[in-house]
């Protein structure tokens, strides 16, 4: 016999059977939609479901609509688990992000600057830490949670509201190749200085924040893409999705 299972959530909808003379479980899950007001009338018409079984054993379901973003995540998973390596997690090199997500995440090595109403600087309140023994490796994982690959990522796999920690430790990389981590690490100082000179401090009630608009240095996050793309064996579409990857709401187009 077959049971048929649905589960419906805020733009997301999952399909799964079981097999009871088989002993056999099929899984499918569309992507993570959003959409405009204009083009809800066709929103389920559009709907595309893609098998997520043995893509995501023991884990969250992945909100995968497409055959390649499959390919990507098992890819992705061939690589060893970042904080599994001796020197992540701990040591001098801080790289700081916040919960809150939107269409880019905030993940930088400055402490954006908080100004109360006497020109005081506050901490912020909400800042998370993640620490690394080496230099090199802090600024290679900070291009990497900068990149669009990390964004599909935690859309795919978190509740597309928090960063949360289960999230990062879900990072895979592996750190024997000398050569990404290099080209990755020279990527980032040059995203933080853009990221903090296109910042601009705005009156957010009695207090001024330090805003900072990711968008502004996408061309600069592609580069990291395309590193991040050699690393995991990314063909050139797979490539280009992930670079193009909800680019409509993501750059405000």
């Amino acid at each position: 016999s077959v049971r048929l299972l649905f589960a419906l959530v805020p733009l997301i909808l999952s399909l799964s059977s079981y097999n009871m003379s088989t002993k056999s479980r099929n899984a499918f899950s569309t992507t993570y939609n959003k959409w405009r007001p204009k083009e809800r009338d066709t929103l389920f018409q559009c709907l595309i479901f893609s098998d997520t079984a043995g893509v995501t054993e023991g884990g969250p379901v992945a909100k995968i609509g497409r055959a390649s973003e499959a390919s990507i995540l098992l890819k992705f998973n061939k690589m060893p688990i970042l904080f599994d390596t001796p020197g992540v997690g701990r040591g001098p090199f801080s790289i700081y992000y916040t919960r809150k997500l939107s269409h880019f995440v905030q993940i930088l090595d400055f402490i954006p600057k908080i100004y109360d109403e006497h020109g005081q600087i506050r901490e912020p309140s909400e800042l998370k830490l993640i620490n690394f023994e080496q230099h090199t490796t802090r600024d290679a994982m900070l291009s990497l949670m900068n990149s669009s690959l990390f964004y599909w990522l935690i859309t795919l796999m978190s509740d597309c509201r928090n960063l949360n920690r289960r999230e990062i430790k879900m990072i895979r990389f592996d750190l024997t190749d000398k050569k990404g981590i290099e080209q990755l690490a020279s990527i980032a100082p040059e995203l933080m200085k853009d990221i903090k000179a296109k910042s601009q401090l705005r009156k957010q009630g009695a207090l001024m924040i330090q805003e900072t608009y990711p968008r502004q240095s996408k061309s600069i996050i592609d580069r990291i893409d395309a590193v991040l793309a050699q690393h995991y064996g990314f063909t050139d579409e797979e490539l280009d999705f992930i670079i193009h990857y909800d680019i409509k709401y993501r750059m405000g187009r």
